[in-house]
């Protein structure tokens, strides 16, 4: 947590933290991912605030999505949708 005051969190979590290095070697081999649902999403930006890895992008249209290249498959997003739109897809 201390190390987040210099680096920002996305940056630490992708490159810098052992464990979200850990996380994100079987995530990068897998065929089940995060995946949000658009049509249930209501575009609140939770998701976005509360993944470490900064995965989750909006586009112009509004609509969030998940980048696979920085999902750490910690599950963050998904325990805190409340309107349970993010689940493994593949």
């Amino acid at each position: 947590a201390v190390l987040t005051v210099f680096f920002p969190a996305a940056l630490w979590h992708r490159f810098l933290c052992p464990f979200g290095t850990i996380l994100s070697l079987p995530a990068r081999g897998t065929k089940r991912f995060l995946k949000i649902n658009r049509d249930s999403c209501v575009s609140c930006g939770v998701c976005q605030v509360t993944c470490p890895g900064g995965a989750i992008t909006q586009d112009d249209a509004g609509q969030y999505t998940i980048d696979q290249r920085y999902c750490l498959q910690c599950s963050e997003c998904r325990e805190n949708c409340a309107q349970q739109s993010i689940d493994f897809g593949g």
